[in-house]
């Protein structure tokens, strides 16, 4: 990899080093970039275009640096180190939403890889899964989403067929990369003990290897 992004520069017409510059940020802080979103989208192509020299730039965070070709995005996440746990309701909302993106997967109900669902149906998910209930006021669930938004797992959509529910959610194909299968194992050993009546105990693990945490 080049002490700078200028040697790269110079063999692009369109580039200088600051777009390379500021592809790296907006990844290591995004942690996954999508083609399909617009603001996304320049700073995903120019890293798919030049990935060797990325990924390097990447391991010099401790992070990997992986692609996606058939849902055209990019992330990264960190290696070999333990990193801080997410509050316990932010992290069953990710394996839940994961579990749903798995679902519909299996079932062809994708639409350009994200799985669309209302509401009402992760309100029911989650309650079924973990026991526990998502906040019923909007703000506060939105609140709690753009929380999970920052992972670049889902995002909010407008809904055009329901004025009393004022969102959808969109889970994007990124939680695919975030939630690994050993987390949803979990999460099926939390529901099993919750049913039981001990799933106020029952903890989630958080290691980098099971759901991905915050970029810096």
């Amino acid at each position: 990899m080049p002490r700078d992004w200028t040697a790269l520069a110079e063999g692009s017409e369109l580039c200088d080093a600051s777009d390379f510059q500021n592809a790296a940020y907006q990844l290591l802080c995004a942690q996954v970039l999508y083609e399909a979103e617009q603001r996304h989208r320049v700073s995903y192509q120019l890293i798919a275009g030049h990935r060797p020299a990325f990924m390097e730039a990447f391991e010099l965070f401790g992070m990997q640096l992986r692609f996606n070709d058939a849902y055209r995005y990019c992330y990264a996440i960190p290696k070999g180190t333990k990193q801080n746990p997410l509050p316990l309701q932010d992290t069953l909302l990710m394996l839940v939403l994961g579990k749903l993106w798995h679902e519909r997967a299996s079932r062809g109900e994708l639409d350009d890889g994200s799985a669309v669902i209302s509401i009402a149906d992760l309100q029911e998910s989650y309650r079924s899964e973990t026991q526990r209930e998502l906040p019923t006021q909007s703000g506060q669930l939105r609140d709690l989403m753009d929380r999970v938004k920052r992972f670049g797992a889902a995002k909010l959509v407008k809904n055009e067929d329901d004025s009393n529910q004022p969102f959808d959610i969109a889970i994007l194909p990124g939680i695919e990369a975030l939630v690994s299968e050993s987390a949803l194992a979990r999460l099926s050993s939390h529901r099993a003990i919750a049913s039981k009546g001990n799933g106020r105990e029952a903890l989630v693990s958080t290691d980098h290897d099971e759901v991905a945490d915050e970029a810096p």
